[in-house]
């Protein structure tokens, strides 16, 4: 097989338990970025928004069920169809394996065809729509790295390893920022987005907790990533072109990516450190 995928944990290839995923399943989903340029009239061609967000992505997946016992093809049919979660209020999760790589995604059921029926042969086929409203696909595992707090064009290498945009990654700031005007400042050189928090004092064992996608931030007492103590939310304020989004930069070499990253602080913030958190990201 060149791709396997599991719902909720439940391989779908697996022809000695009598489940197949069968030609015409989706080797990748199709990319769909929102392009909304802006056409005058008298004037040719359009004015272009450079902004690409992406859309939700859309995955099929073409599955047979086989067994000669009618019990056991129905209980089978059964399964694949519980494995839907309809009902549940709550995102599938969608586990795709390519090679060495495993991805992951939330997905929910949009249509499950009418099973084509082959009595004699106890077998079923059946196409499944599943909707991945996040539009992107991601690893498994968590990076992190530590980044300088006054250097520009740095690399975080699970951006360089991304082909999609990073917005869910974490920044962990440690104090101290000695003066309440005090900032650190990240940004993207290649989507020129970014941040700058700006939380006031913050002691030298005291962290504070960037989500830049959800505008949020805390001052915690914990160097946990999941900490979540004091908001200081109002602080984070969007740069340039809105809030940090993390891109690679493509190159001529395959696997050659590179990535952008400037962060910047003021002097009330010189002694602090950063540590970066996220997963690598795929469209």
């Amino acid at each position: 097989m060149a791709v396997e995928y599991t719902i909720q944990g439940f391989n779908l290839h697996q022809p000695d338990q009598g489940f197949q995923l069968m030609e015409g399943s989706s080797y990748a989903p199709a990319v769909n970025p929102r392009r909304i340029n802006i056409e005058i009239t008298g004037m040719h061609g359009q004015v272009p928004m450079w902004n690409d967000e992406l859309s939700a992505q859309k995955l099929t997946l073409r599955v047979r069920i086989r067994d000669q016992d009618p019990a056991g093809l129905q209980a089978k049919w059964e399964h694949l169809r519980g494995l839907m979660w309809t009902g549940s209020n709550q995102g599938l999760t969608i586990r795709r394996v390519v090679g060495t790589q495993i991805t992951s995604a939330f997905g929910q059921l949009e249509s499950m065809t009418e099973p084509d029926f082959w009595c004699a042969a106890g077998m079923i086929d059946t196409v499944i729509l599943l909707n991945i409203p996040y539009g992107r696909w991601q690893s498994i595992q968590t990076y992190e790295q530590s980044l300088s707090t006054n250097t520009l064009n740095q690399q975080v290498d699970f951006v360089v390893n991304s082909t999609g945009p990073v917005t869910n990654m974490l920044f962990r700031i440690q104090g101290p920022i000695t003066t309440t005007g005090g900032w650190v400042d990240v940004r993207d050189g290649s989507s020129q987005t970014g941040f700058r928090v700006m939380p006031g004092v913050v002691n030298g064992d005291q962290y504070v907790l960037v989500d830049p996608e959800n505008y949020k931030a805390w001052v915690n007492n914990s160097s946990s990533f999941t900490a979540r103590e004091t908001d200081v939310s109002q602080t984070l304020v969007p740069q340039a072109k809105g809030m940090l989004v993390m891109v690679s930069n493509p190159t001529f070499v395959i696997n050659g990516r590179t990535n952008d990253t400037d962060v910047t602080r003021s002097t009330g913030a010189t002694s602090t450190t950063m540590v970066v958190q996220g997963r690598r990201t795929y469209i």
